[in-house]
């Protein structure tokens, strides 16, 4: 891949103290508060500070690893970079509207491009909503779409542009339990989706390894060929 024949473009959120639906706080402070042996060594006036940074493992664009809902899954530092560095298949399905099913059919005929192992990226056009109080607002996928991916195509990863894939009425999560039996993780609040102009672009999704983490806040790298 020929970067200098490519647009890079961002696909993460950027994460703003005390604005995030799960919190983001950072304490500055100057570096000697923190450590103690740079007591005394740092020029009087010197601006030189580290962050504490707080924030939930589901704050802004993250990606969940299996061990989210499966006790013996995998924790997100388990997780592969073939899983989330690589060929990415991006469906765009906009026009649902809010609480509305997606389903096999629907996903099928708009991802015939996808193939077995993809990245799949999926802009239903609610990502505009994201930090606000309409933010989970969204249509959902019938598991037998999701089950097309995980099991007929076996995807890498799954992204979608909103704030989930599960039928918000229903009890229990059979969507991300579905993804995680197959080790496939899953990336909530993409950005920027609507900057994507192909159906195959190329991805770079790699979370911080977080030992005994569920989830982490991630950057969501896409690389598009240009025309």
């Amino acid at each position: 891949m020929n970067l200098a024949n490519c647009r890079i473009i961002e696909l993460s959120h950027a994460l703003y103290p005390g604005q995030e639906e799960y919190p983001y706080d950072v304490q500055n402070s100057p570096v000697e508060e923190l450590i103690p042996h740079y007591r005394g060594k740092v020029p009087p006036g010197q601006w030189y500070i580290m962050s504490r940074l707080q924030l939930w493992s589901h704050t802004g664009t993250h990606m969940e690893a299996p061990w989210h809902y499966r006790q013996n899954g995998n924790d997100v530092a388990a997780i592969p970079l073939k899983r989330t560095v690589g060929e990415c298949a991006f469906i765009d399905l906009q026009g649902k509207a809010v609480g509305e099913p997606i389903s096999r059919d629907e996903l099928q005929a708009k991802g015939k491009h996808v193939r077995r192992g993809d990245i799949v990226f999926v802009y239903t056009g609610y990502g505009h909503l994201y930090r606000s109080e309409r933010s989970h607002d969204r249509p959902w996928f019938e598991p037998e779409a999701i089950r097309w991916l995980a099991e007929d195509l076996r995807i890498a990863c799954l992204g979608v542009d909103c704030s989930g894939t599960e039928d918000r009425g229903q009890t229990g999560q059979p969507n991300h339990q579905l993804l995680f039996e197959h080790d496939i993780p899953l990336i909530e609040h993409l950005a920027n989706l609507d900057q994507i102009t192909q159906k195959r672009v190329f991805v770079v999704a790699v979370p911080l390894r977080l030992h005994g983490s569920d989830a982490s806040p991630l950057s969501v790298i896409a690389f598009e060929p240009l025309a």
